[in-house]
């Protein structure tokens, strides 16, 4: 509909991207009323939605964060990134699409994490597969040490994860401010300082500024930073090399060793001075050339067929054969795991619940804040119920990371998630685990 109806940039287009025409071919199998069903919304908010975006200038897209976590979230955002392409909207100032604006810090992470340094390729596993990798028998992992994590609440399929810490021959170091899931599993836990505790440099993937912030109080008892531990380790282990003794104000010093801090006088110095320093807007983040290998916008990348068999941005359905599906994300009074253990964080959000469409709990003849189990091949999951119009029909939505003695039958949310990978990029699919569901 949207190429069909509307008069897109064909100059910005000819000049500025690759795979347009074969991108056109596929948007015909998506007539108004395929993209009706497929989204629920009318043929007239769609029309709408087309005209305004396509005609007011500039227009800007702020894809924001979750959407990724589908099955199908990198087909997803690729096509959404493409819009700005088809109407120009990259010649304005203020037009294009924002992901996240974390490469706008260029830190120099060849020098903090120092690949000159490696003498064979390392094993590498995706923490969304934690749990196929620590009950792998025919590659098993020895050890692992755990920091600034959580895993036991927040990877996905936890039961798979626990019944791989609970491994007699796994050998568990847990650095850690508090007694948390995943400490309970450790032979050895390590006590870490709080940001209250240590210097550290700061950027963001929301905001333009980078912070470096000193401790405000010693640190407690015999809690250390990473950057002091891992110094350690590497030294007990015989690494001789200069950078294991650095502290963090010589990797902080490190990190801003780049050709943009340098241009734009922003030094460690600079920083301790002034604590925090705005980095200047790009004005145009797309203007001649693309991040792309052909220095251009791709409608159709060859790549992609590597990782899901298309080279253009398909919408594939999901089957999961559940009835539902099931949503959980973040708690917005906790970060991830992060202060879920605060009591009067909690007490906001009561205790941990699932939302339900009414039309979804008259069928399964479900009451407000009676107990639910949502449950899958994986195992299950009891929580309150809350009936709630927010809700698509088909849709469950449960907040998390709640720990897991807050749960009813002592089952996380992500007892549930399925620790597929989504199409591009192999992220966690929280968004697109499929459930039943029944009264208890």
């Amino acid at each position: 509909m949207f190429l069909h109806k509307v008069q897109y940039d064909k100059e910005f287009i000819e000049s500025n991207t690759v795979g347009f025409d074969k991108f056109k071919e596929l948007v015909k199998k998506y007539a108004p009323d395929t993209v009706s069903k497929q989204t629920g919304l009318s043929k007239e908010q769609l029309n709408k939605l087309a005209i305004e975006y396509a005609t007011i200038k500039p227009s800007f897209i702020r894809i924001g964060n979750g959407l990724q976590h589908h099955l199908n979230g990198g087909f997803n955002t690729w096509a959404i990134s493409l819009l700005p392409a088809i109407i120009g909207s990259w010649k304005y100032k203020e037009g294009g699409a924002l992901k996240s604006n974390s490469g706008y810090f260029p830190i120099n992470k060849t020098l903090l994490e120092r690949p000159d340094l490696l003498n064979k390729k390392p094993r590498s596993i995706n923490m969304v597969e934690l749990g196929k990798a620590l009950t792998d028998n025919k590659n098993p992992i020895k050890s692992i040490y755990v920091y600034n994590s959580n895993p036991l609440v927040v990877a996905p399929n936890h039961n798979l994860v626990k019944k791989g810490f609970e491994r007699e021959d796994l050998f568990v170091v847990v650095h850690e401010r508090l007694w948390s899931d995943t400490a309970k599993y450790a032979d050895i836990v390590l006590p870490s300082t709080t940001s209250f505790e240590h210097e550290d440099l700061y950027i963001s993937y929301w905001h333009n500024v980078i912070a470096f912030a000193n401790r405000v109080i010693e640190p407690l008892g015999q809690s250390k930073p990473n950057i002091e531990v891992f110094s350690m380790l590497a030294q007990a282990f015989g690494f001789s090399q200069d950078c294991f003794k650095d502290n963090v104000y010589d990797l902080a010093d490190q990190a801003l060793d780049s050709e943009y801090f340098k241009r734009h006088n922003i030094s460690l110095n600079r920083l301790l001075k002034e604590k925090f320093i705005e980095l200047e807007y790009i004005d145009f983040p797309y203007k001649d050339s693309a991040y792309t290998k052909t220095e251009k916008i791709q409608f159709e990348n060859p790549e992609a067929i590597n990782l899901a068999g298309v080279s253009l941005p398909h919408c594939t359905a999901l089957t999961l054969n559940y009835p539902f599906i099931l949503i959980s994300p973040p708690n917005k009074h906790f970060l991830n795991s992060t202060f879920a253990h605060v009591n009067k964080l909690k007490e906001k959000e009561y205790a941990p619940y699932v939302k339900i469409n009414p039309k979804d709990a008259i069928k399964y003849d479900l009451k407000d804040n009676c107990n639910v189990e949502i449950f899958n091949e994986q195992g299950s999951c009891i929580l309150k119920a809350m009936i709630s119009d927010d809700v698509k029909e088909g849709v469950l939505v449960a907040r998390g990371l709640y720990w897991v003695d807050d749960y009813i039958n002592k089952q996380p949310i992500n007892t549930l998630t399925s620790d597929k990978l989504s199409d591009i990029g192999g992220g966690a699919v929280f968004f697109s685990s499929g459930v039943n569901i029944k009264k208890v």
